[in-house]
């Protein structure tokens, strides 16, 4: 399924974000393609793969996981390499780290990010796909939907999977 994220507001910008889904009983992948000019998009230096809190801060690409029963996961990926992984019990309460799923990185640059989440089996029956960019200094949200204000976690905001 492709979709194009959509920025809040309505500023023009020099890119747009397209975002690919794919899923099977075992696996999510999903794809970020920045089409256009990403000069004024600040990306993270380079770290190391590992853990990290508040990614949102900066350049960073996210992928919301809901479940039949309420509770959703939300991926962060940072182009730095840096990645986190929550669950919530409802919405935006009851936040914890989680090690149910598993993050791979397939391809990460300046145009494209292909990330594959392992999700065991686990029923995820809708998604919102969603991203935050750094450009110029100024943080800019993007997401397939968005309502009054822009917030990832709002289910109205996700999708059925087909």
């Amino acid at each position: 399924m492709e979709k194009e994220l959509k920025p809040w507001g309505s500023k023009d910008y020099n890119f747009t974000i397209n975002s690919k889904l794919e899923k099977d009983n075992q696996k999510i992948k999903v794809t970020y393609n920045i089409v256009g000019d990403p000069s004024n998009i600040i990306f993270p230096v380079k770290s190391e793969f590992k853990r990290k809190d508040d990614l949102w801060k900066d350049t960073c690409f996210e992928l919301f996981l809901l479940k039949e029963d309420g509770q959703y996961f939300e991926i962060n990926f940072s182009p730095s390499k840096e990645y986190n992984i929550y669950k919530f019990k409802k919405y935006r309460e009851e936040m914890s780290t989680s090690e149910e799923l598993v993050l791979n990185i397939i391809k990460n640059n300046q145009k494209q990010i292909v990330l594959e989440i392992d999700i065991f089996k686990i029923n995820i029956f809708k998604f919102n796909i969603c991203s935050v960019i750094n450009s110029s200094n100024q943080l800019s949200y993007w997401s397939i939907y968005h309502q009054e204000s822009p917030d990832f976690h709002l289910e109205k905001n996700f999708i059925n999977f087909v």
